[in-house]
């Protein structure tokens, strides 16, 4: 169970989904694996491109278009993947990348992605929770979200999600749902998985970073706060 769904997936995912009570409101999201030609049957099907960031350097690395009945997200070293408009169901293009970088993807971008399509509201934060609720950190990739979460999990705090941060309407505030049994640490930060009493978890891959396995909370819970990130060069609350 992560982002409110209930996930039934072909491989066994790490750090494994705990059955929970009552159901996840946004009900059941299936994941599988489907070969290279099927894939590319369907992205030559008529669609619209609805995302491509550009970065830095000028090179297109992400992509998003809106098929018929479909959505097809591409990411570049990270393979292909389809997702069904109402979100039910996720395709994985087999064997062009390690599992490592398929679940990367997949808990970063398919998933996220299925639970907006089922009614949820995401957020680009990691998040962590304490007696009075969830705490959100939010800003842009690379400023320090899973590194300040980490410290914070290792500090006593309870790890909510990595990276994406799922949200549904709730009495008086917003529930935080819990995200999968996943954090994408920094290689500079993979001496962590070894303190803290396994508050981190294991070691369970790699990709661009190091893939560590933080048992999250087992229900939603308030939003508390939202945190944003900037840098600068000192310290300062406001």
């Amino acid at each position: 169970v992560a982002f409110g769904l209930d996930i039934r997936c072909e491989w066994p995912l790490p750090g494994g989904f705990a059955d929970v009570s009552p159901a996840p409101a946004g009900g059941l999201t299936t994941v599988g694996l489907l070969d290279t030609e099927a894939v590319d049957t369907e992205w030559n099907r008529p669609g619209e491109r609805i995302f491509q960031p550009r970065y830095p350097d000028g090179h297109i690395r992400f992509t998003i278009d809106r098929g018929e009945d479909c959505y097809r997200l591409w990411f570049e070293g990270y393979g292909r993947m389809l997702v069904t408009a109402d979100g039910t169901e996720i395709a994985c293009e087999e064997d062009v990348v390690s599992q490592d970088r398929r679940e990367r993807f997949l808990f970063a971008q398919a998933l996220p992605l299925a639970a907006t399509l089922r009614g949820f509201e995401p957020l680009h934060a990691s998040a962590v929770s304490g007696k009075h609720g969830v705490t959100a950190l939010l800003g842009p990739s690379g400023i320090g979200k899973t590194t300040l979460a980490s410290r914070l999990v290792l500090r006593g705090a309870e790890f909510v999600t990595d990276d994406v941060l799922v949200l549904e309407s709730g009495r008086g505030a917003p529930l935080a749902h819990p995200g999968p049994s996943f954090m994408a640490v920094p290689h500079d930060d993979r001496v962590l998985l070894e303190e803290g009493d396994g508050r981190l978890g294991a070691r369970r891959g790699e990709s661009d970073k190091v893939h560590a396995s933080p048992r999250p909370v087992a229900q939603p819970r308030p939003l508390y706060a939202l945190v944003h990130l900037e840098s600068g060069p000192k310290v300062e609350l406001a």
